[in-house]
């Protein structure tokens, strides 16, 4: 069968297709396997490059690591930010462009599931709430310059997490009439 189709092909076509062959491993699997050999050498360099000039091993993943608290209060103020322009932006986009009326979905989840309702305020709360208190603590640190010593930073996170706790449990609870 083999010897049929290389009578149909010209001789040209049966050298390029030998050509592409090399010891019987296919040309791309040898592009893969120099590509793979090139990145482990990359990465030896960089780690070589890494260690020489800081005189230290570099670190595995960040992972690992235990992040202190100002370095999670302010992941947090960055993710409630994009958590509420997200939310927000969306809602407009919906009661902008779509043919829903926001107030009456909202009064529909109130009647079918009102053991939910505190949870969803929540979850609305929580981001704008805690956003705002470390907008002001930000803004603090931007019109005073104090504060900024790692033992004010600790007790300013605590008391921006402990303020965004407070206030996101009073909206929870709370209902207009």
């Amino acid at each position: 069968m083999m010897m049929m189709t290389m009578m149909k092909r010209s001789p040209r076509a049966v050298m390029a297709s030998a050509s592409r062959r090399v010891a019987g491993v296919s040309v791309s699997a040898l592009r893969v396997a120099r590509r793979k050999q090139w990145q482990r050498e990359d990465e030896q360099q960089q780690r070589q490059l890494w260690t020489s000039t800081t005189g230290r091993p570099i670190s595995p993943h960040v992972s690992i690591y235990k992040f202190p608290l100002p370095a999670l209060t302010s992941i947090t103020n960055r993710a409630t930010g994009v958590a509420a322009w997200v939310g927000f932006g969306g809602g407009a986009l919906l009661a902008t462009f779509g043919s829903c009326d926001i107030p009456s979905y909202i009064h529909a989840f109130q009647t079918a599931a009102p053991a939910l309702v505190p949870i969803a305020k929540g979850l609305v709360a929580f981001p704008l709430v805690y956003h705002y208190v470390a907008g002001l603590r930000h803004l603090f640190w931007d019109e005073t310059a104090k504060g900024l010593d790692l033992e004010s930073v600790d007790k300013s996170s605590y008391a921006v997490i402990g303020a965004s706790a407070f206030l996101t449990l009073a909206l929870m609870f709370y209902t207009i009439n």
